[in-house]
């Protein structure tokens, strides 16, 4: 449960307030490598719908129980339903944990995910070393068991996330300095966010993600506070079927990252989960009007090429396996007509912290040199925050750090030439240093930029002009 949160409705229609001590539910599923064991279980696909919970969390686990079994029940025959609970899979429960330490891989699988949602790649990665941990998504109370698709409850499941990696990072098998995260369609951007939110994710990767829907799939990571595309460090792997059209704009933003991008044709929505599987082994007839070509064994064919790949991606990038883009261009040719687009992270820029230090190790000329070089390399991408070395720039100047005040803020000056507020920023730290001729001149240019300055709304902007007269006329007087 976590605790940090509220689940249960606490003003239920004309009945009195009644306050949720307990939190919201979230329930973690983990894989594991296992060492041989015979008097470990081997699991059913009923022993991953009927799960024991402890009493706190019985509501929660009877509804995620119940819609399990809806979604199992869609993927054989109705006469088939009992042989289906009875497949055996791969999985042993409880099975001994073998002797080292893994990386932790992370998955989401979208609107009112189940736990069969991409069970066989659990239990793949598992059998190729690493820990996977799953947890099926929730709607926002007891009232309101399950999700709609709305950025709010896309912030909920990226937090749900958080906290299964909280708790599973902690585990003695379980090697922390070694994260990815995957999912699949609204889950792809959950796990997208949770990588631009958590630095330490070496790999993330969409499988069918909405992030790459035309229209307004893009919404699901574009409207969030994380997304910042310039903080994206993580190697991305994207796989999307083919013959649809797609929207990679979301991603296009991602310049300091490495990404891989794959289409796969003759394919739908739900081939790249566990649900191909189960379709194909109960012999499920084909959904109305599949794209042209797309029969259940080139569907099943593009959800093993999506196994493989993903084991050979959390390989190289959490492993550091070497030739991955060379084992890639090989399974790619495993079906024809899969196209892989590759694109070389830019050069990452340094911190604002690791700015300060390089103006002060190497100059400003230096320092401008690089950030010049990073700047053509970046596509058009500002490898300077404004706004972050403005507030540092204000912070050095408070501390009576002068000279390194009008360093920073000459770098936002060179680097956002067109911008009045640097300017007026620049012309506040030479009047902090006593200077107020340089200051004046800054003063100034702010004046004479403000009118083409596209930033600024036109409230600000009028306020910026009557602030640059105010302060020169002071200057003029001689005030400070």
């Amino acid at each position: 449960m976590d605790e940090t949160r509220t689940w249960r409705h606490t003003r239920p229609f004309q009945k009195p307030f009644s306050a949720d001590r307990k939190g919201r539910p979230v329930r973690v599923s983990i894989w594991y490598p296992a060492a041989a064991n015979a008097r470990a279980k081997p699991m059913r696909v009923v022993d991953y719908l009927d799960r024991a919970a402890p009493e706190a969390f019985r509501e929660a686990n009877g509804f995620l129980q119940s819609r399990d079994r809806r979604v199992a029940a869609e993927m054989a025959p109705p006469q088939a339903f009992e042989s289906l609970l009875k497949m055996p899979m791969r999985s042993h429960l409880n099975g001994r944990v073998a002797r080292g330490r893994f990386p932790l891989v992370l998955y989401s699988g979208g609107v009112n995910s189940f736990t069969l949602s991409n069970v066989f790649i659990a239990e793949l990665l598992a059998s190729h070393g690493f820990v996977v941990a799953t947890v099926p998504s929730i709607g926002p109370s007891d009232q309101e068991p399950e999700q709609v698709f709305s950025r709010a409850e896309v912030e909920d499941t990226v937090r749900d996330l958080e906290v299964a990696w909280s708790l599973v990072r902690r585990l003695p098998f379980c090697d922390e300095s070694r994260l990815g995260v995957f999912g699949h369609s609204l889950g792809g951007s959950v796990a997208t966010l949770f990588a631009l939110r958590n630095h330490n994710v070496s790999a993330v990767a969409g499988l069918e993600s909405t992030y790459g829907f035309a229209g307004s799939g893009t919404g699901s990571l574009t409207e969030s506070p994380a997304y910042q595309p310039e903080r994206m460090r993580a190697t991305l792997l994207d796989l999307h079927r083919g013959g649809t059209q797609l929207d990679l704009s979301a991603i296009d933003g991602f310049h300091f990252a490495n990404r891989y991008c794959l289409t796969v044709p003759r394919a739908l929505h739900g081939d790249f989960t566990s649900f191909v599987v189960f379709a194909r082994a109960f012999k499920l007839p084909p959904p109305p009007n599949p794209p042209a070509g797309r029969t259940i064994e080139t569907g099943y064919a593009a959800f093993r090429l999506t196994c493989a790949v993903l084991v050979q991606f959390f390989d190289s990038q959490l492993k550091g396996a070497a030739g991955f883009q060379q084992r890639l261009g090989v399974l790619c040719h495993s079906i024809p007509g899969t196209t892989l687009a590759y694109k070389a992270a830019a050069p990452a820029p340094p911190s604002l912290t690791e700015l300060v230090a390089l103006l002060d190790r190497h100059g400003y000329e230096a320092t401008v040199a690089l950030v010049d070089r990073l700047q053509t390399q970046a596509q058009g991408v500002a490898v300077i925050d404004a706004n972050g070395l403005n507030a540092l720039g204000y912070g050095l100047s408070a501390k009576g750090l002068h000279k390194r005040a009008i360093s920073v803020l000459r770098l936002v000056v060179h680097t956002y030439p067109r911008s009045a507020n640097a300017c007026d920023s620049l012309g506040d730290a030479y009047l902090a240093a006593g200077d107020s001729a340089t200051a004046r001149i800054e003063f100034q240019r702010a004046l004479d930029l403000a009118p083409d300055d596209s930033t600024l709304t036109p409230g600000a902007r009028s306020n910026l002009v009557e602030v640059e007269r105010d302060k020169l006329a002071k200057l003029g007087r001689g005030d400070r």
